[in-house]
C-alpha cells in the first residue's frame, strides 16, 4: 500500500519513549494558526520556494513541463494550480532554492527505512511514532505500516488531533496502540473555525444523555 510521506526523522527523544523513529504523513483537515509542520497539511505532494537561495537564473522556467514557472524581470512567479509536483525543477535548481515537500512511498519502503534503527529500539525501549499532519487523513496506510511493525515487534506511537474524517477507520488498530497521543486543537465553538480553519460540531443531545447513564 503506498501513502504520501513529508519526512521520516531519526533519533528522536521527545515522541514517545526511548529513541524513535518518526514517521510525518501529509495531509490534515486542520489549518491551525499554530502548526509546527505546516509543510504536512496539503495531501499531495508540494513545491516549496526559498527565495533567499534563489539565483534567479531562470532554468526552472526553461525545463517545467506544465508551463507552471515563469520569470518576470528578477522575480520568479509559480503557478501552484499547474504544478503537478513532478520535482524536476527542484532536482535541477543549482542554488536548491527550490524543494518539493512530500514523496509517494510504499509500506515496504518505508519499514525497510524504520528497520535500520532496530539496534537503538532494543536499546533504549524505543520505537516507531507516527505523526504528521493528520495521521488518520491517511488511515488504511497507517494501518498497514503499523501492522508491518508489529510483526517485528516494534513499539507504536500515534499523534493526532483526531479530526480527520477517515478517524472512524482507524478505532480498531488504535485501541491496540500501546501509545496514543492527541491534541485538542481548538474544541471550542466560538473560537475552532478562527483558530483551526474547522468548524466544530454542535454538540448532540443523545450523545450527552448516553454518557450520563454510563452506556
Amino acid at each position: 500500500m503506498k501513502g504520501v510521506l513529508e519526512n521520516i526523522q531519526h533519533y528522536c527523544i521527545h515522541d514517545g519513549p526511548g529513541i524513535r523513529t518518526v514517521v510525518f504523513l501529509k495531509g490534515c483537515p486542520l489549518r491551525c494558526r499554530w502548526c509546527s509542520n505546516p509543510t504536512t497539511q496539503e495531501h499531495k505532494p508540494e513545491l516549496l520556494y526559498h527565495a533567499d537561495k534563489c539565483f534567479s537564473c531562470g532554468h526552472c522556467a526553461e525545463i517545467c513541463p506544465q508551463r507552471a514557472v515563469t520569470r518576470e524581470g528578477e522575480a520568479v512567479i509559480f503557478d501552484r494550480a499547474l504544478c503537478d509536483g513532478c520535482g524536476l525543477c527542484a532536482k535541477e535548481c543549482p542554488g536548491k532554492a527550490l524543494q518539493i515537500a512530500g514523496v509517494e512511498r510504499d509500506t515496504a519502503d518505508v519499514l525497510g527505512d524504520i528497520k535500520k534503527d532496530m539496534a537503538f529500539y532494543r536499546n533504549s525501549g524505543g520505537g516507531v511514532t507516527l505523526s504528521g499532519g493528520e495521521v488518520l487523513a491517511q488511515a488504511a496506510f497507517a494501518l498497514d505500516l503499523m501492522a508491518a511493525c508489529k510483526r517485528y515487534g516494534i513499539h507504536l506511537a500515534l499523534e493526532t488531533s483526531g479530526s480527520a474524517n477517515a478517524r472512524s477507520a482507524c478505532p480498531r488498530g488504535c485501541r491496540r496502540l500501546p501509545l496514543l497521543r492527541r491534541e485538542t486543537c481548538g474544541r471550542r465553538r466560538s473560537s475552532g473555525t478562527h483558530r483551526t480553519g474547522l468548524r466544530a460540531h454542535p454538540r448532540q443531545p443523545r450523545r450527552r444523555a448516553d454518557r450520563a447513564a454510563g452506556s
